[in-house]
C-alpha cells in the first residue's frame, strides 16, 4: 500500500462501485445458477483505504480531468449551435452576405418559388438530388460471416449509437476488431478525409465530418459513409444539409412503412438538395472552418482525457500512483 493507506472494516456505503466490481471479481459472489453476494460478506470486506487526505488529492485530479473535458464539450455545444444557426441563417432564411456584404433576401434580392423544396430559393441557384452531388456513398460490414469482434484489437467498430446528434463521435461502449479486419472493412467503406458518416437507423440527424483519415477505427454496416462532389458542394455545407431539420422531415416522409425505423440509400439518394453557387459555398466553409477546427481539437483532445483518467483511476486506488503535493 502507498504511504498514507491504512487497512480496515468499512460498511457497504462507504466502498465505491468500483470496488465493488473488484471484489465481485475475486470470486466472493457465490450461487449455484446466478451467481450473488451475501451482505455480511459485502460489509466485512476489507480494503486498503486511503486517508482523507489521500482521497481529497485523489478527488481533485480526477475532478479537475472532468471538468476540463465538460468544458469543452460545453465548448463544442457552442460552436455546433453557431454553425447549425448560420447554417440557417444563409440557405433556410436566405440571409447570406450578398456582394455588398449585405443579407441577401433583407435587401431586396431576388427569390423564386421552388416546387421541389416548397420554399423560396435565390434566383439562379439550382436544385438537384443527392445522388447528383455525391461521387461515394456506401458502407462498412456486418460481422457476421465476415470477422470476430473483440479479438483483443485496439481499432474502434463505429456502429450508429456511437454517433450522436451534436455531431461527435462517441467512443464508449465500442466494439473492437483487428487491423486486418479494418482493412477489410476499408475495401468496401473508404473512408476518408472529408467524407460524412451518417446513421441510417433512427433517429435521424447523427452525422460526423471526418477531419482526418481515421486510423484506429471503422465502421458497420448501418453508418453510410458519403463523399461529396466538391466541384457541386462543399463537406461542411452536405453535413450541415443532413444535420438540418428540413432534410430530417423529408427523410422521415419518404421512407416506406407506416413507422420510421431507417433510411435506405436509394432513398437518401433521390432527396432534393438546395445548390447554391461555388463562392457562397466557399464563402460558408471559409466563415465555419475554425469551428470545425477546433470541435475536432477538443474533441480528440476529451478522448485522450478519458483514456488518461481511466488509466489513472486504478492506478491511484491501488496504490501503484501517488500524488504529490
Amino acid at each position: 500500500a502507498v504511504t498514507g493507506f491504512e487497512s480496515r472494516t468499512v460498511t457497504a456505503h462507504e466502498v465505491s462501485n468500483n470496488i465493488f466490481k473488484d471484489f465481485i471479481r475475486r470470486n466472493k459472489a457465490q450461487g449455484s445458477t446466478i451467481p450473488h453476494l451475501y451482505q455480511r460478506d459485502l460489509e466485512n470486506f476489507e480494503i486498503e483505504l486511503p486517508s482523507y487526505e489521500e482521497q481529497e488529492k485523489v478527488a481533485n485530479v480526477l475532478n479537475a480531468i472532468d471538468l476540463k473535458i465538460d468544458c469543452n464539450n460545453r465548448i463544442n455545444d457552442n460552436l455546433y449551435n453557431y454553425i447549425k444557426t448560420l447554417y440557417q441563417y444563409w440557405f433556410i432564411q436566405l440571409e447570406y452576405p450578398n456582394s455588398i456584404k449585405s443579407r441577401y433576401k433583407a435587401t431586396g434580392g431576388a427569390v423564386q418559388f421552388c416546387k421541389q423544396l416548397n420554399r423560396d430559393i435565390p434566383e439562379g441557384w439550382s436544385v438537384k438530388s443527392v445522388k447528383d452531388v455525391i461521387c461515394h456513398i456506401n458502407t462498412g460490414l456486418n460481422p457476421r460471416d465476415n470477422f470476430i469482434l473483440n479479438d483483443c484489437s485496439d481499432v474502434k467498430y463505429i456502429t450508429v449509437k456511437n454517433l450522436t446528434t451534436y455531431g461527435s463521435l462517441d467512443f464508449n461502449g465500442c466494439d473492437y476488431i483487428s487491423f486486418e479486419t479494418k482493412n477489410l472493412i476499408n475495401r468496401r467503406s473508404k473512408i476518408s478525409k472529408g467524407d460524412i458518416l451518417f446513421a441510417s437507423i433512427a433517429p435521424l440527424g447523427r452525422c460526423y465530418l471526418i477531419q482526418e483519415t481515421p486510423k484506429d477505427w471503422e465502421i458497420n454496416e448501418s453508418v453510410f459513409t458519403i463523399r461529396p462532389n466538391t466541384n457541386l458542394v462543399t463537406s461542411e455545407y452536405l453535413y450541415l444539409f443532413f444535420m438540418s431539420d428540413e432534410f430530417i422531415h423529408k427523410a422521415e416522409h419518404s421512407s416506406t412503412g407506416s413507422v420510421f425505423s431507417g433510411i435506405r440509400i436509394s432513398v437518401l439518394e433521390d432527396i432534393s438538395i438546395l445548390i447554391p453557387p461555388q463562392s457562397v459555398l466557399q464563402s460558408f466553409s471559409n466563415a465555419t472552418a475554425a469551428s470545425f477546427r477546433k470541435i475536432y481539437k477538443n474533441q480528440t483532445e476529451n478522448a485522450q482525457l478519458i483514456q488518461i483518467r481511466k488509466w489513472l483511476l486504478p492506478m491511484l486506488m491501488n496504490g501503484q500512483a501517488t500524488i504529490s503535493d
